[in-house]
Formats: structure tokens, C-alpha cells, sequence
């Protein structure tokens, strides 16, 4: 009878709980819903001198430098997918009569951005600093 209770109690004791046994055994933990919209309009993806921006009514963003004066209102016509009331609708390439309409704010330059180069054995050495133009824009209309 004492070998049979040693032979159980060695089996039991040579069993190894993983970190598998464990994940499946834990409960997950109920995740939040994330909400993307900055506001119940929905938004859309357009096409900006060849950079994707995503926009809503009212964003402001920057871009690279668009031609025109602070106050210049402009109208962007590439407009790639819009999102209203959990119904997308996605451009082939892009979505007809629908349009963004922005205004500039202002025009300014980026932070600098350093830039060394080295050859070696021969002592040289440079560095160029570069800063990009930018534009600063309010989205004020979206028209699909």
C-alpha cells in the first residue's frame, strides 16, 4: 500500500504546469472598445502632394508646403476612402464628387535636421543641416 501511495504521489509531483496550462486556464480580462474618430462626422483619407493624410471636420495637420498665402482657402479633389457611421467606402483609386476643403494657416520650416558625412583616411569631413518647408492647414469642409 506505501508503494502504491509513493508511485501517485511522484506522478503528481513530476508534473510541470507550464505557462501554457496557465494562459488557458486564466480568464481574459473583457476589452474596451477604442473608438478612432475624433468626432461623430466619420473621416476620410486624401491624398495630399503625395502623402495620405487621415482628416476630420475641423483637424488641423501639416504638410509640405502648399503654395498660397495664410486665410487661402484650397480643395483637395483625391480623396481616397471616407468612414461615416460605421460604413466605409473605399476609392477606386479614388471616390468621385467627393472633396476636401482646407484652409492655410501658416507657412513655416520644420526642425533642422543634421546630416554628417565621413571618408575615411583621407580627413574628410562635412556636415549639412537641412529644414523642411511647411504648411499648416485647418480642414474646414468635407463633401462626399
Amino acid at each position: 500500500m506505501a508503494n502504491a501511495e509513493k508511485k501517485t504521489a511522484s506522478k503528481a509531483s513530476s508534473k510541470k504546469t507550464t505557462a501554457k496550462d496557465t494562459a488557458k486556464t486564466a480568464k481574459k480580462a473583457p476589452v474596451a472598445k477604442k473608438t478612432t474618430t475624433k468626432n461623430s462626422d466619420g473621416f476620410v483619407v486624401v491624398d495630399i502632394k503625395n502623402s495620405q493624410e487621415r482628416v476630420s471636420k475641423g483637424d488641423i495637420i501639416v504638410v509640405k508646403k502648399i503654395d498660397g498665402e495664410p486665410g487661402k482657402k484650397i480643395k483637395f479633389d483625391k480623396v481616397l476612402l471616407t468612414h461615416t457611421d460605421g460604413k466605409t467606402v473605399i476609392g477606386k483609386p479614388t471616390i468621385d464628387k467627393a472633396m476636401v476643403e482646407v484652409e492655410v494657416l501658416e507657412q513655416f520650416k520644420g526642425k533642422k535636421v543634421h546630416t554628417k558625412t565621413f571618408k575615411a583616411k583621407s580627413r574628410y569631413r562635412r556636415t549639412v543641416g537641412h529644414r523642411a518647408q511647411l504648411t499648416k492647414l485647418k480642414v474646414t469642409n468635407i463633401t462626399y
